[in-house]
């Protein structure tokens, strides 16, 4: 019994991949380019709790988690 190959249509490598690419261009970002990124993607988040349906709060929270998390690797100073 063999592991299946991956293939890049898989939500859980896309993601990944997704996530390596955002976090390297975060890398790139002056610092007061990732204050500003970080200010939006926060307002982003402010708009769709103002909006959101209740049957999203949940996974839109952790989202919202996630998200901030991954920001976090632009740099600071």
């Amino acid at each position: 019994m063999g592991i299946e190959p991956f293939s890049v249509h898989e939500t859980n490598v896309r993601s990944n991949v997704l996530e390596v690419v955002v976090r390297s261009l975060l890398a790139t970002l002056d610092a007061q380019q990732a204050k500003t990124f970080r200010a939006n993607l926060e307002q982003v988040f402010v708009d769709v709790e103002r909006l959101q349906p209740e049957e999203t709060v949940q996974i839109n929270a952790v989202v919202r988690q996630v998200a901030l998390e991954i920001a976090s690797a632009a740099p600071e100073s």
